[in-house]
């Protein structure tokens, strides 16, 4: 089956690097080109492509708001292709948070014609979404069960085990576990937005247990380190990637690092579990969810954002069980409704909230100290 690739710049030199890059991606063709994200947007409208290539900096309409409206209107998966992805690093994370997958450097052309030797890194990238996108696909079409962990428990339980020390607590109260994709980034804004403000309204008494979140955000490995900074800015946190050993103390913020898996020990401290090429997902947000569930019985709450795919979907199920608070955001906020909505298909929600209250509803069900465990 062909892949059809679309092409969105405002640079006849860049647009011609990119239909040569395109040329050498099996199987792929050239969808169409379209000159800003004005044009784009009623382009991929008519005509839907396997994946777009999309610009940051365009006249008429930005990369950031073509994306918006092409995952409003016509979903389909996003690659920003931009000059630089450093000098763009903002605009890039507005994207991400506007539903594209990924990020890369725009390849030059060589003085042979050929898209340069860079072209490697956008090729790759196309390789790893289209992987992942057919993964998810396949799972999809195979039945309503939850994709495998992307560790065995018994390899979970063994690293868990050595990273218990005798005499050691958990330092905080309450977890706060949250697993986005495909349109998280501003998703998680959003959510801190509702939470700061209930937490700042609720009764003293009620709202004083200490609690330390913890998050996995689908996201390339390069990102995470810089999302973390812009999360930061954005919702007043103290927000840092996590480290294996670290224990979260009240008030932090932990992002997982990108290419291993997060986990949390029995004495509330992460650990690192070591990916595999066939992960989908790397860190996958069903590893913590489910070692979460494994040593902190009745221990929080977790929340299952926006994002493309099944992954967080059986990891909350068995948060759910194990007497944890489950939510996830719901089908008219989400920049695509996967992973929430095949979580809420299998049971594994407490309740399903638009992005504008679910930080709100997540305090004042933490607040309550009765935990409904469910069979």
């Amino acid at each position: 089956m062909v892949y059809r690739i679309a092409i969105v710049n405002d640079l006849a030199m860049a647009r011609e690097a990119l239909k040569r890059a395109v040329a050498l991606v099996p199987g792929a063709e050239l969808a169409w080109v379209a000159n800003d994200g004005d044009e784009a947007v009623a382009k991929c409208r008519a005509d839907t492509p396997d994946l777009v290539l999309m610009d940051l900096v365009m006249p008429r309409m930005g990369g950031v708001e073509a994306t918006r409206q092409i995952m409003g209107q016509s979903a389909c998966p996003v690659i920003v292709v931009t000059a630089t992805v450093e000098g763009n690093a903002p605009g890039v994370y507005e994207a991400i948070s506007a539903g594209a997958l990924d990020a890369v450097d725009t390849p030059r052309m060589s003085s042979g014609g050929a898209a340069g030797g860079d072209a490697g890194k956008l090729l790759g990238k196309i390789a790893a979404v289209r992987a992942a996108i057919e993964s998810e696909a396949f799972r999809a079409k195979a039945g309503p069960a939850s994709a495998p962990p992307a560790a065995s428990p018994v390899a979970v339980d063994s690293l868990l085990r050595r990273s218990a020390e005798p005499g050691s607590s958990t330092v905080v109260d309450s977890l706060l576990l949250i697993g986005a994709s495909t349109g998280g980034p501003q998703a998680i804004v959003d959510f801190f937005a509702g939470w700061d403000r209930a937490r700042a309204g609720i009764a003293v008494g009620a709202g004083s247990r200490s609690v330390a979140s913890i998050i996995v955000q689908h996201m390339d490995p390069q990102f995470l380190p810089g999302f973390a900074t812009w999360l930061a800015g954005r919702i007043g946190h103290r927000v840092s990637l996590a480290r294996a050993g670290q224990e979260p103390v009240a008030g932090d913020v932990l992002v997982a690092e990108g290419g291993k898996h997060l986990a949390i020990g029995p004495s509330g401290a992460v650990v690192s579990l070591p990916g595999k090429p066939s992960d989908v997902h790397s860190p996958s947000i069903n590893t913590m969810f489910e070692s979460a569930a494994r040593v902190r019985p009745g221990g929080g709450a977790a929340v299952l954002l926006t994002g493309m795919g099944r992954d967080g979907a059986s990891g909350l199920l068995t948060l759910r069980r194990a007497g944890w608070q489950t939510f996830a955001q719901d089908r008219n906020t989400s920049v695509v409704w996967g992973m929430p909505g095949e979580a809420k298909s299998i049971g594994a929600v407490d309740r399903c909230h638009a992005i504008e209250t679910i930080g709100a509803a997540v305090v004042h069900a933490m607040a309550d100290s009765t935990v409904k465990r469910v069979p």
